[in-house]
């Protein structure tokens, strides 16, 4: 983006008149740091409170509950070394105020999203459509939701708002990634009808819950059982052969400096190892598992997998699931990962340590390179011994992964040496696929295969 014009004075100030007093001094605003972004109006100086932000010669303030753009030079006693700036590029260098780089990432709206002036959904809302594309400019948290300021052409000019980031990413929506399901995914039979295989809860409302004649809100079961294959016992764990990153089309954006990442997502639905990419929780998960997945959840040896039948509108798939929670394969609710490496290793406590934060700046790079970090697994009680551990999902290859299950509040954080969160790994350990053994994938294929299902390739990718 070219540097935006800054004019000399945006007081709406007639030629000839003598200046007009503080109270009275109308400023013009700007829905973005420039004059070629849509102007939004007008505003006594007397009613901007904050200075939100500066940016080539613009600051972002706060006035009559709303937000707007006015020039730096209207506005400079509200500009102090606390004042974020935000910049395209940093040069590395310690400022003596916050500087940030802008995230400048173009995503497609998956589906209708609102947009408001503030972060906050006050005032009233314009509406982008499915298939708009905008770009991603700031994060900003507050006490309830995290949104992004984005930016997006109107009527020929530009224009700035604030979107929440789970609306703005669409990841609440039942079918997000389900596009990538259905051109890597096996389909599962039974019964006459055919289900993608994948990952996720049926977490639709009841019907019995929603407003007569009204419309499914998320995926629901149309059927649920367990099924074991009688002569097909699993005496070993399955061994870890590979673990692949889940395909997920909002993966530029939430894979940036700050990492649009949300706490409450904790389970990565409509899994697929589209694009074969292998994930960087590797390490992680190897050591966590000790490179085995324990399928089995009883003394029997018996492979017993749980399967749940789920439609939404006119889509249809299969979720499996088996094994242990990963929360009953520790004694301790608190796992330190440096005590993982140490105990898998001849490394002592400081080495270990030292091995983690190296690990953790290569698997998140925009973590600060003259800090220390370290990860704990946070373990939930709130399972039982019956809940299984993992999705298990079939490609068109016919290899068969594992994404682990987490229940309650199970959590990976990444935190500096003074014990402050700095990051949240949950989203990306859950989505690991964590690819099985041929033997072991041969025995979840054959237990379907027992019990009625038939396994074939996706007709997206036999086109292909």
């Amino acid at each position: 983006m070219q540097e935006s014009a800054v004019p000399e004075s945006s007081t709406a100030q007639a030629a000839g008149t003598s200046a007009p007093s503080e109270t009275a001094l109308q400023l013009e605003v700007y829905a973005g740091p420039g004059t070629d972004y849509l102007m939004v109006g007008t505003t006594a100086k007397d009613t901007i409170v904050k200075a939100v932000k500066m940016e080539s010669g613009w600051v972002e303030v706060e006035f009559d509950g709303r937000r707007g753009y006015v020039p730096q030079t209207d506005v400079p006693d509200l500009c102090t070394d606390t004042t974020l700036r935000l910049v395209d590029a940093t040069d590395g260098e310690a400022q003596p105020y916050p500087v940030y780089e802008k995230v400048g990432t173009q995503i497609t709206l998956f589906e209708r999203v609102a947009v408001y002036e503030t972060p906050g959904q006050t005032g009233s809302a314009t509406l982008l459509d499915a298939g708009d594309t905008v770009t991603i400019i700031f994060p900003e948290l507050t006490p309830i939701e995290m949104y992004a300021q984005i930016e997006f052409e109107e009527n020929g000019a530009k224009r700035r708002c604030y979107a929440v980031v789970t609306d703005l990413l669409s990841m609440k929506h039942p079918l997000l990634n389900f596009d990538s399901v259905k051109e890597t995914n096996a389909v599962i039979s039974y019964n006459g009808t055919a289900y993608y295989s994948t990952s996720g809860e049926a977490d639709g409302t009841p019907e019995h819950w929603r407003t007569a004649g009204s419309t499914p809100d998320g995926w629901m079961k149309s059927e649920t059982f367990s099924v074991s294959g009688p002569n097909l016992g699993m005496a070993a764990p399955a061994h870890i052969t590979a673990v692949m990153k889940s395909y997920n089309v909002n993966d530029e954006a939430m894979a940036g400096k700050f990492g649009l990442n949300l706490y409450e997502n904790r389970q990565f639905r409509n899994a697929s190892a589209k694009n074969a990419v292998s994930s960087d929780m590797e390490p992680i998960v190897n050591l966590l598992f000790d490179s085995e997945i324990p399928l089995v959840q009883t003394s029997s040896d018996t492979l017993e997998l749980t399967v749940e039948l789920q439609t939404f509108e006119d889509e249809n798939r299969i979720v499996v699931k088996a094994g242990k929670p990963i929360e009953s394969l520790f004694s301790d609710r608190t796992v330190a990962l440096s005590a993982l490496m140490a105990s898998h290793t001849t490394l002592t406590p400081q080495q270990a340590a030292k091995e983690e934060d190296a690990l953790l700046k290569s698997i998140y790079p925009r973590l600060e390179q003259d800090k220390t970090y370290h990860m704990e697994l946070s373990l939930s009680d709130e399972f039982d011994e019956t809940d299984s551990g993992y999705y298990l999902v079939v490609d068109n290859a016919l290899d068969v992964y594992a994404l682990p299950i987490l229940h309650g509040a199970t959590s990976l954080g990444i935190y500096s040496e003074d014990n402050t969160s700095q990051l949240d790994a949950t989203w990306d350990f859950g989505a690991a696929m964590i690819q099985l053994d041929d033997t072991s994938a041969a025995l979840v294929l054959a237990v379907l295969s027992e019990n009625g299902f038939t396994v074939q390739r996706a007709p997206e990718a036999a086109q292909r």
